[in-house]
């Protein structure tokens, strides 16, 4: 059974609690998943899923990633049709797939409208 837990955001107190998990997708269910849009949040790559759920990933995932420029970090490109995200500009060259963001130790999957 996946672990879950609330977490409030300390974005600010209007926000509600939401609740998290561990990604836990059958392997069907991962080859269908899309990335669709990305954020950056902090130490946090915050993707949103073709399932409406939202990925959170830490950057630590990505040595390379985690130690360019802030100005770098937000010039990635989703490719593979939604199933990875790349950075390819400047002296950063890095690729993370959408299988390996899920399996990351630190993921978490916020699920929408749980709150």
């Amino acid at each position: 059974m996946a672990e879950t837990r609330r977490s409030a955001t300390i974005i600010g107190p209007e926000r509600r609690a939401s609740l998290r998990r561990r990604a836990s997708y059958t392997e069907a269910e991962v080859e269908s998943l899309r990335i669709f849009r990305v954020f950056l949040r902090g130490e946090f790559l915050i993707c949103q899923l073709s399932d409406l759920n939202t990925l959170s990933v830490p950057l630590r995932i990505s040595p390379v990633v985690a130690a360019s420029p802030l100005r770098t970090r937000y010039q990635w490109q989703i490719t593979d049709e939604g199933r990875a995200l790349m950075w390819s500009r400047g002296i950063v060259e890095e690729r993370l797939r959408l299988p390996a963001m899920l399996a990351y130790p630190g993921a978490e999957i916020t699920v929408p409208g749980a709150g």
